[in-house]
This record gives C-alpha cells, sequence and structure tokens, in this order.
C-alpha cells in the first residue's frame, strides 16, 4: 500500500510530502491551480516515459531545476522513484529486503504494480486514472483499445485479488452487520426495561442530604454540651439563693456609700471606734459574697453584724450635729441584720433537704441500674421493668 509520495522540483512543488492512509479512501481536496495535477501527471509519465513530449517533461521541471523528482514510499518497506529530465525518464526502484537502489529505463513491473497502475502496453492507457487528458473507455476510444482494455480488465491479476478481496470484504460486513443489529435489538430491550431517573435533581437530593446530615452532627453535639451544662448549672447554683445574696450586697454597697459621706467633727470615743472597724470587716465580707454568690453567708458574717448592732446600741449621740445619712445608715444595718437572720434559716432548710435527697438517691441506687429509656426518659431498670423517675 501506498504510505508516502515526496515531489521534488515538480513545477510548483519545490519539496512537498503527500501522507495516504492504508487502511481507507484518501480524497485530495485543494482549490484550483494549487497543484492537485501534479500527482496525475507524475503517474502518467511513471506509467510510461513517452507518455509526454520532450517540451511537456521541460514543463513538469521547476524553473531553475534539472530534473523533477517523485519518491513513492510503500507499506512494505520498498521504494520507487521518477526521476524525470528534458530528454529522458529514469526508474529507481529498491524492494524490502534489497539495500541498493536499480536504474531502469522503462518501469518496472513491481513498481507499476504496488502503485496499482493497469496500463495497456499498446496504447499506454492508464485504465484507473480518468481525466480530461486521456481517451475514456468506450467513450472516445477506438475499437481496438476498447477490445485491449476490456481484455486486460478482464484478465487482470491484480484486479481479479481485488475482487475476491472485495467479496470476502462483503461477506464479512454483511454478517459483522448482522451481528450489530442483534446488538442493537438486544440494547433497546435492556434500555426498554430501565426505570429513569433524573440526574440532576438524584444529585441535587445527594448533596441535601449531605448537608442535612452534618447539620445533625452538629446538633447533636450542641445537645450533649447542653445537657452538661444544665446538669452542671442544676448541680452548683441555686438561684433563689443568689438573688437573695444579690439583695444584701446592694444594701451592704449602700452602706458603704453612706459611711463614706460621714464626716467627723468630734472627739468619739472606743465603741465609735469598735463599730469601724466591724464595718470595715464587713467591707471584706462584701468581696466574698462577690466572689462566690452561690455560698450561703455563713455563721461567722451574721455574728460580725450582731457585733456591729450591739455597738450600735451602746453609742450614745453627743451632738447634735450627727449627719443624717448616718442615722439612715444605722437603720440600714438592722435591716441588713434581719435578712441575715432569714439566709441562715434557709441554709439549714436547704441543708436538711439536700441530705434526704442523698438519701432517695442511695435508695433509687439499690433498686436497679440507672438507664436512659427512649420512652419513659431517665428510668432504673431491675432487671425486668423500667421504673421512671425524675430527680
Amino acid at each position: 500500500m501506498l504510505e508516502a509520495i515526496r515531489f521534488v522540483n515538480c513545477q510548483s512543488f519545490e519539496d512537498v510530502t503527500i501522507n495516504f492512509a492504508t487502511d481507507k479512501a484518501n480524497i485530495l481536496v485543494a482549490d484550483n491551480n494549487t497543484g492537485k495535477s501534479i500527482l496525475f501527471k507524475m503517474l502518467k509519465v511513471t506509467a510510461s516515459p513517452n507518455y509526454y513530449t520532450a517540451k511537456k517533461r521541460t514543463q513538469l521541471i521547476r524553473r531553475g531545476a534539472t530534473n523533477a523528482t517523485m519518491v513513492c514510499g510503500f507499506s512494505d518497506g520498498s521504494i520507487g522513484m521518477t526521476v524525470v529530465y528534458s530528454n529522458a525518464v529514469i526508474y529507481r526502484y529498491k524492494s524490502a529486503d534489497e539495500t541498493q537502489f536499480t536504474n531502469y529505463t522503462e518501469p518496472p513491473a513491481e513498481y507499476l504494480k504496488a502503485l496499482g497502475l493497469i496500463v495497456d502496453d499498446r496504447t499506454k492507457f492508464i485504465a484507473n486514472i480518468v481525466d480530461t487528458d486521456q481517451d475514456m473507455l468506450l467513450v472516445n476510444s477506438d475499437q481496438k483499445g476498447n477490445d485491449e482494455l476490456i481484455s486486460l480488465l478482464a484478465t487482470n491479476s491484480t484486479l481479479l485479488e481485488v475482487k475476491e478481496k472485495l467479496s470476502n470484504l462483503i461477506k464479512m460486513h454483511r454478517q459483522y452487520n448482522s451481528e450489530l443489529i442483534m446488538k442493537q435489538s438486544n440494547i433497546a430491550q435492556t434500555l426498554a426495561s430501565l426505570e429513569t431517573e433524573d440526574v440532576a435533581t438524584l444529585e441535587f437530593s445527594y448533596k441535601a442530604s449531605q448537608l442535612l446530615y452534618e447539620i445533625l452532627v452538629i446538633l447533636s453535639d450542641v445537645e450533649i454540651q447542653l445537657d452538661i451544662v444544665g446538669n452542671f448549672c442544676a448541680d452548683i447554683f441555686n438561684y433563689s439563693q443568689l438573688l437573695e445574696n444579690i439583695d444584701l450586697i446592694i444594701d451592704l454597697q449602700k452602706i458603704d456609700e453612706t459611711l463614706n459621706k460621714v464626716t467627723i467633727t468630734e472627739v468619739f470615743d472606743n465603741k465609735l471606734l469598735d463599730l469601724i472597724d466591724c464595718l470595715i470587716t464587713s467591707q471584706n465580707l462584701l468581696d466574698t459574697i462577690w466572689i462566690e454568690p452561690a455560698n450561703v453567708i455563713d455563721v461567722d458574717c451574721i455574728n460580725l453584724f450582731i457585733q456591729i448592732m450591739s455597738t450600735i446600741d451602746s453609742l450614745e449621740v453627743i451632738s447634735d450635729s450627727a449627719d443624717i445619712e448616718a442615722i439612715e445608715c444605722l437603720i440600714l444595718c438592722k435591716q441588713i441584720l434581719s435578712k441575715l437572720y432569714s439566709l441562715q434559716n434557709s441554709n439549714s432548710e436547704q441543708y436538711y433537704i439536700e441530705s434526704d435527697c442523698n438519701r432517695l438517691l442511695s435508695l433509687i441506687a439499690t433498686l436497679g441500674k440507672n438507664v436512659k429509656c427512649p420512652i419513659h426518659g431517665e428510668v432504673i431498670y431491675n432487671g425486668e421493668e423500667c421504673i421512671p423517675y425524675n430527680i
């Protein structure tokens, strides 16, 4: 099979190579006056050295060159060359197993066979080239030429090989076509039985499900953290006690602000100094209450304010210039003492309640295992049934 042709100094082709496919038909398409006819001219002079006159051979040679050369490469490794001079045509051919070219004055049969040219030996008519430069078979050719060409076509060994190959190819393609029709039918039946889905909708649903799953994971973590925070707060803080402590702190701040406004203008006795010392101590207690607002005020705090009130009751007014705000401060101290007594009672009650709760928890623990039931929540499981309870 012809794989490539190289044209060197052939008319407008200075050095041009055309590659051909060996497994399909090759079609040359180009504009007019671009050199398509050069291929046919060189094939004709390859079929016969006398196909053109010396003048026309000279026209095949590019201006300034001494010859025009066509080199043909074949798929089996053989190479054929046609070298056109003004006064002669030289053929060179080398088979695949040869290392040197052999020169010929007439085209070698191997070269013509490789090119696939069907040439009448008498007329040099090329049967498989159709153009306007040569007679057309059975149209404007003579009768003798027609007889010789028909006989040539009928007995040509290459054509017989081509005919046999084409017959085999037709059978093969018919069988292949039947197999394709069967496969097409099977595929059509398979497709008809399949259920179709909108891929875009499925992709959207899948991405939405992924996003919802990620949100659920986050919400689950949040729920766990909220349970931890809730249990922690329930165990640590006594909110009603905390509110009472806040009221006490506000009253103590008022005392502190009032005492800062009192101006001592006369000599005072040791009892008043004791009172001031007690109030300073109370200021320190303020800091303790701010640091631990959830703790119940202890007995020392209450005793301190009892001492303050005893000192206040023993004071005597020695001057009419006593500050009214100081008196209001003393009244406020009595009110605070009353609240402290109330807090002390609350502290005792809370202690007894917590003791009862601990005792009940210990009793519940003996009944069974503490588990979480999907229906009743937190329950005691004794091996037979769930016993709901709520701490």
